[in-house]
């Protein structure tokens, strides 16, 4: 690619330099919506996931078993509230016919 912007073929170079201007603006925009959120720019959110993975690494393989388990436990019991919801809904439909 480095080749391509000495100025051996002009050809390539006219090919990556859009490629190149479209990466930087999108790493622009993406640092202007994470400093909007408050994250501090690409920095920030590398620093953030640092941490995070940091913390994460930390917790025992056995507790985050165990957490998974119980959040399927409860979007399973969920699922079973919706549907039945759903049926009730269908029996009220049914008896207003």
């Amino acid at each position: 690619m480095w080749f391509a912007l000495d100025g051996e073929k002009s050809d390539e170079r006219e090919e990556i330099l859009p490629q190149l201007k479209a990466v930087l603006e999108f790493a622009d925009g993406l640092e202007q919506r994470l400093s909007v959120d408050g994250i501090q720019g690409i920095a920030g959110a590398l620093g953030l996931y640092r941490r995070l993975k940091e913390l994460l690494d930390e917790l025992p393989e056995a507790d985050i078993v165990r957490q998974k388990a119980e959040v399927e436990s409860v979007q399973r019991w969920l699922e079973d509230i919706a549907r039945t919801l759903e049926d009730l809904q269908r029996l009220k439909s049914a008896m207003r016919s």
